[in-house]
């Protein structure tokens, strides 16, 4: 697998075992945002997975490799998901998204909520909110892999190895605390 040149997120081929003794043909293949809408027109959805992607970056610092696929998945490495949880909780409302899930902010409508039309309403309103700061997040993911691999002296201007970028990674560890302050930045809150 590696990261794109272009939109600095994950793609290529990966293996699992599981796809194949299901009698998948062809190792899975994901795309990354250039290639997504390619990809959409002839791809089945595989088999577990909510959506076609294994694996993506931490949104924060860039720098941790997270399991993906599912509408659980969380955007961020335990250190970088600790220090939003504490910034929500400083803040009392929910600024940064955690995951895709409206629940994985505490967003959901009760059965009754459901019959009423304010309510549905106000859900609306407040998702529209946080699918902006979704947007915003994975802008600023992007973002800090573009800088990473400039930091870490990896070209930018074709794909780079997966593999070749965490390596460099462990051996020049970015300051997560540094990066975290610049996400509250880039969402116009102090840390």
């Amino acid at each position: 697998m590696r990261i794109c040149s272009s939109c600095f997120e994950i793609h290529g081929s990966w293996q699992d075992i599981n796809l194949r003794v299901q009698g998948e043909l062809e190792w899975p293949y994901q795309g990354c945002a250039c290639e997504q809408k390619l990809l959409m027109q002839d791809e089945r959805k595989w088999p577990g997975f909510d959506f076609n992607t294994v694996v993506e970056l931490c949104k924060c610092c860039g720098a941790e490799l997270l399991n993906s696929g599912s509408r659980w998945s969380v955007w961020f490495c335990d250190v970088c998901k600790q220090r939003v949880r504490i910034l929500h909780g400083k803040y009392q409302r929910y600024i940064v998204p955690v995951g895709r899930h409206s629940m994985m902010g505490g967003f959901g409508l009760s059965e009754e909520a459901l019959h009423e039309k304010a309510e549905r309403e106000y859900f609306v309103i407040r998702w529209r909110s946080i699918s902006e700061s979704i947007d915003d997040l994975y802008r600023f993911g992007k973002l800090v892999v573009s800088e990473n691999l400039k930091l870490l002296g990896l070209s930018q201007s074709h794909d780079v190895g997966l593999v070749d970028y965490l390596g460099a990674l462990t051996e020049s560890p970015i300051d997560k605390e540094a990066v975290f302050v610049r996400l509250c930045q880039f969402f116009e809150i102090e840390a």
